[in-house]
């Protein structure tokens, strides 16, 4: 889960408890000018709005704490879970059903967007990284541009491009490009090496630093 996931998620929390709290401190004092079908329409817009920020989880806490300030605040009698009327039994029950069922599909909706902005954000970044490769082309005095870029939309640690020695046969732009994850220790997490190396001598690291040197 990223940071700005764990955000939304905290937040989410955040609505499905305080506002909950909130929704019924305001409504409280007017609850007998209001009726329990308009409350529990006030509570379901809480609920929603929990789904699309926070995702199922918090909508489905939204939707169990809706539903319990809504019995004991707001369905009479008052200030217990007991009900009074069979009437209020099915708009109890049937805000329950509507409260889960709009938190699962504000989070289908709101993972499919996340999804579909990550996917844009991806070819974006590929984009950006193929016209910095045909601009500075295949010099290596260049490739510290590049790897800049790299470490920066990739959240690296650092990276650092990898020059074969002169023994080493290699395909014409077959240089290595290695990176480190922001949680690793090694600065060599990870390769990618084009098509046609031969050879077993390793390569030398021309070491470029993301975090001091670019």
């Amino acid at each position: 889960m990223n940071q700005t996931s764990s955000r939304r998620r905290i937040a989410g929390f955040a609505l499905a408890t305080l506002g909950t709290a909130a929704l019924v401190a305001v409504l409280l004092p007017f609850r007998d000018d209001i009726t329990p079908l308009s409350n529990g329409f006030v509570f379901l817009a809480l609920v929603v709005v929990t789904g699309a920020v926070g995702g199922l989880v918090p909508g489905i806490v939204s939707s169990m704490t809706s539903f319990l300030a809504f019995n004991y605040f707001f369905i009479p009698p008052y200030d217990t879970f007991a009900i009074g009327r069979g009437d209020h039994v099915v708009v109890l029950f049937v805000f329950l059903g509507l409260s889960v069922l709009i938190s699962v599909l504000m989070a289908r909706a709101t993972s499919r967007a996340d999804a579909a902005e990550a996917r844009e954000r991806e070819l974006r970044t590929l984009q950006d990284l193929s016209r910095a490769l045909v601009e500075h082309g295949p010099d290596p005095d260049n490739y510290a541009v590049v790897v800049r870029q790299v470490v920066s939309r990739f959240g690296f640690r650092d990276g650092h491009v990898v020059i074969p020695q002169p023994e080493t046969v290699f395909s014409p732009g077959d240089e290595v490009v290695a990176l480190s994850s922001p949680t690793s220790e090694s600065a060599l997490r990870t390769a990618i090496v084009g098509d046609g190396m031969s050879g077993t001598t390793p390569p030398t690291r021309a070491g470029i630093d993301g975090a001091a040197q670019i």
